[in-house]
């Protein structure tokens, strides 16, 4: 769990930044050297306001959330709350786990990044299957990278919420062109267009 100031109070910084979801997370693969975690939205449980399963080297290993404001306010606590449940079993299972080696690519791939406005209630797994679907050759990866809601309303209905994503291109044969990854990229928007209701990009 992290909460508060980033670093102590000072003459020359009275006023320090608060802790993040990031901080959290450098704190988190300090247990996993080498390896990095991956956060996927997911619908959020009791007393969270934000939530994603998270996942080391591709495989489920924990929840990550932001505390509801009610539930800090309960606790007496008027800053963001961070917190991260991890199963270290599996953790363990993964960390002493073979390691598989892929030859390096020989080509460079080029990303994209495509910003989505969809029902708050939409999970995460129907942006994930939209993507599948596309079946597209020329995509390698894919991944959130920002979530934004409004509980207020003010900057976006509260009944919806902003997810980002990312996505890499890449043909093993041949360096792509700018027009062939655009091209990749927009068959993935309109399976994304097509398949998840109530789906806009910004």
């Amino acid at each position: 769990m992290i909460a508060g100031d980033r670093s102590p109070r000072s003459w020359a910084d009275p006023r320090p930044e608060q802790s993040s979801f990031e901080d959290l997370l450098a704190v988190m693969e300090v247990l996993a050297p080498g390896y990095s975690f991956t956060l996927t939205p997911a619908r959020s449980r009791e007393q969270a306001a934000l939530g994603a399963d998270v996942q080391l080297d591709g495989k489920a290993c924990g929840y990550f959330a932001r505390l509801s404001l009610s539930r800090c306010r309960e606790l007496g606590l008027d800053k963001p709350v961070y917190v991260a449940e991890l199963d270290l079993r599996k953790m363990q299972e993964i960390l002493t786990a073979p390691v598989k080696a892929a030859d390096l690519p020989q080509f460079p791939g080029s990303s994209r990044d495509a910003a989505m406005e969809l029902p708050l209630s939409t999970p995460n797994a129907d942006i994930v299957k939209a993507i599948e679907a596309a079946r597209e050759k020329l995509l390698v990866s894919y991944s959130c990278f920002d979530v934004f809601t409004d509980p207020s309303g003010q900057k976006l209905p509260a009944d919806r919420k902003s997810i980002a994503y990312t996505f890499l291109y890449r043909d093993p044969a041949k360096t792509l062109t700018a027009a062939e990854v655009d091209a990749a990229h927009q068959r993935v928007l309109k399976s994304l267009t097509d398949k998840v209701k109530g789906l806009s990009f910004r």
